[in-house]
């Protein structure tokens, strides 16, 4: 659908440029080129030919360098005259791998420095909205920049920003000069943007199948000069520092996930709670380029949260409208067929009348009923208002759980010593706020994780708050060493069954864990916001609650001991 990421940059391991897997022959300086536009972002020409030359012929080696990229790549990476340089959005850094960053990269004089300093250097977030005005901000007319998003994910409102950025005026629609917009309905033919010199074209896109005019201009507009970015939504933290600003964070959390970190649909939700009338206008407005029978479908599909059982699409006669509603942008595969976005499923729900809603639930259970999918189930005779107690025998244990929670798990009495300091490993999925951490999941299933290596026993506070929907599945907090777990699910009473301890993750939370030596990993799993900080203590006698997790000998020696009484008895 457009021509982002179709080469990749690895950070680990020796540097190179692969397309599809396989490595194009790139001279090394060309590389160091890429990847320090990947990491650095947009840099003047005289600073590259300083840092791969460092003499003064280095802007006409640097020229000859350019030239061996476009002949390496089959194409001009860079517009002609571009300056300072921009990363193609067809060139992607790829962060995750194995080996050394950078390997080898340091052969390069000028580039020693920067390769060292960059391998203690964690790699950069992708470009927050900030970040993507500025590398846009490199374009000149003539130009055609595309922009892949719903229409409340500000697309217009950040055409209206570049013009501002390059001192252009602003206009919509086809014309002659300074920035001009257009979105559906967009005009037949594309003669009078091919023909034009004088003007920077932006076309906001909807998500699903390319519009026949941007095939056209794709097809015949230079490549050099054309620019495709799909737009994701707002991190937690740019919507809390922008559109948000100033709310609680239950607030912000909630307000985040119901308009799916869209900024036009933030704002709607900001200034009328509720069903946000003009966003769901624009969906109905895009739904309006199905055909019935799909259309409706994919009203009876917004029950089901998450993948779709294929009985489901089936009792809910979806399957013959499943490869349109992909290739318009409803639906997408991942781990079974699901809405692509979550936010757009719960206001279809939203909209449903309640007698339909309940009819379709019971529709839905007595389907997963008979295809043994008991935990959908559950899900869909709660929603249409059934009894469940006669499917706890047949449930996961999580699940069993939640429903049917026996006596509290076992706490010890600790106190809190010296604070020691946290050893994380790794991360993902996670914003960095304040002193603590918040995952933003906007997907079911979406999920983040931060490791963590203790030194010795101690006493671990987790402390937070979480915002969720009021309607679907809710997140989950998950606290695990290798044999033992913590399960924080929102809406559970608090109960224990083996090694698995099962807490309510309330919208504020505090536990205390007591921990054995060794790797814990913390895991949360979407939809939701959740916030939390972490402290961890040594461990002292006192009077304070902790649910402790068990160590390894811990487990042997239950075994050991349950081994001896049954060889009594």
């Amino acid at each position: 659908m457009n021509n982002t990421c179709l080469y990749t940059l690895p950070l680990f391991g020796p540097p190179r440029l692969l397309k599809g897997g396989r490595p194009v022959r790139v001279p090394l300086k060309g590389l160091a080129l890429l990847y320090y536009l990947a990491l650095e972002g947009p840099t003047s020409r005289v600073l590259l030919a300083d840092l791969l030359y460092g003499h003064p012929q280095g802007l006409n080696n640097l020229r000859v360098e350019l030239h061996r990229l476009k002949a390496a790549l089959g194409r001009p990476p860079f517009p002609e005259g571009q300056d300072p340089l921009v990363l193609p959005e067809w060139i992607a850094l790829e962060t995750k791998g194995e080996g050394e960053i950078l390997e080898g990269l340091e052969a390069i004089p000028g580039f020693a420095d920067w390769v060292l300093e960059r391998r203690f250097t964690p790699p950069p977030p992708p470009p927050d909205r900030a970040g993507l005005l500025k590398a846009l901000s490199a374009l000149r007319p003539p130009a055609l920049l595309v922009l892949l998003g719903s229409q409340a994910s500000g697309r217009k409102e950040l055409a209206q920003a570049l013009a501002e950025a390059l001192r252009l005026p602003f206009h919509l629609g086809v014309g002659r000069g300074g920035v001009r917009y257009l979105e559906t309905p967009f005009p037949e033919g594309a003669e009078a943007i091919l023909g034009d010199t004088k003007t920077l074209y932006v076309l906001g896109v909807d998500p699903g199948e390319d519009p026949r005019l941007l095939l056209e201009l794709r097809a015949r507009y230079p490549a050099g000069r054309m620019r495709v970015v799909a737009l994701k939504p707002l991190t937690f933290q740019e919507a809390r520092q922008g559109v948000l600003r100033g709310l609680s964070f239950s607030q912000a959390g909630r307000i985040y996930l119901e308009g799916g970190g869209e900024p036009e649909a933030l704002r709607e939700l900001l200034q009328a709670p509720g069903i946000p009338q003009r966003t769901l206008a624009q969906l109905r407005f895009r739904a309006r380029y199905l055909s019935r029978p799909a259309r409706e479908a994919l009203e009876r599909l917004a029950i089901q949260p998450g993948p779709i059982p294929e009985p489901l699409l089936q009792a809910l006669e979806a399957l013959p409208h499943l490869e349109e509603l992909e290739r318009k942008g409803w639906l997408c595969y991942r781990e079974g067929w699901r809405f692509a976005r979550e936010w757009e499923r719960q206001l279809l729900y939203q909209t449903l009348p309640s007698g339909q809603r309940v009819k379709l639930h019971a529709l839905a259970a007595l389907t997963l009923a008979l295809a043994g999918l008991t935990l959908l189930e559950l899900y869909h005779r709660q929603r249409g208002g059934g009894e469940v107690g006669d499917l706890l025998p047949h449930l996961p244990k999580e699940a069993r759980l939640a429903l049917a929670p026996g006596p509290p798990p076992p706490e010890r009495r600790v106190g809190l010593g010296p604070e020691r300091a946290l050893c994380p490993e790794g991360e993902e999925g996670l914003e960095a706020e304040g002193e603590g951490w918040v995952a933003p999941l906007l997907e079911p299933g979406e999920t983040a994780y931060l490791d963590l290596g203790l030194l010795e026993e101690g006493v671990l506070v987790l402390s937070g708050q979480a915002a969720f929907f009021q309607e679907g599945p809710k997140p989950r907090l998950r606290l695990e060493t290798p044999h033992a777990q913590a399960l924080l699910w929102v809406g559970a009473e608090a109960t224990s069954e083996g090694g698995l301890f099962l807490l309510p993750l309330l919208p504020t939370f505090l536990y205390r864990f007591l921990l054995p030596r060794g790797r814990v990993r913390l895991k949360v799993e979407g939809p939701g916001v959740v916030a939390f900080r972490l402290a961890l203590h040594a461990l002292r006698p006192g009077t304070l609650p902790a649910y402790p997790l068990a160590a390894a000998q811990e487990v042997e020696e239950e075994g050991k001991e349950k081994g001896e009484e049954e060889g009594g008895g």
